[in-house]
């Protein structure tokens, strides 16, 4: 229990001292400039060019399972029928769809234990080997 409040008043103190006023940014406006460059080089640029490509390179079995990839990590109670739906639709049978969940599943669940152990990132992607 005494850990709780002390926790607890640290977290108030922690949090009353961003209350006070803080220095303008000298560099704010250029700051603004350069996210809104970088806003507008995404909405005109990079968006279409990544859509074009998608539909270029991928048949529609695999866009629908790479756009409902992230759905079991990242919002699996707000995975509804249609989702399962769309990608029957496209070509799926249960069997992938299931095994599709479960890979992506364990994969979360795996990152989740490393991360919790303090795993350091490899960092294979950066370093260009695949392999440890």
């Amino acid at each position: 229990m005494t850990r709780l409040v002390t926790l607890l008043a640290l977290s108030t103190t922690l949090i009353t001292g961003c209350a006070t006023a803080q220095r303008p940014d000298p560099i704010e406006p250029f700051n603004r400039k350069v996210f809104a460059f970088n806003e507008g080089l995404d909405k005109a640029v990079l968006k279409p060019v990544a859509t074009a490509y998608n539909r270029a390179v991928f048949l529609n079995p695999d866009r629908a399972s790479m756009q409902s990839a992230g759905l079991p990590q990242s919002a699996a109670s707000r995975s509804t029928a249609e989702d399962v739906q769309k990608l029957r639709d496209t070509g799926w049978n249960d069997n992938q769809i299931s095994e599709a969940v479960y890979v992506t599943a364990l994969f979360a669940f795996f990152n989740r234990v490393a991360d919790a152990f303090g795993v350091p990132s490899q960092n294979y992607l950066s370093t260009g080997k695949l392999t440890p």
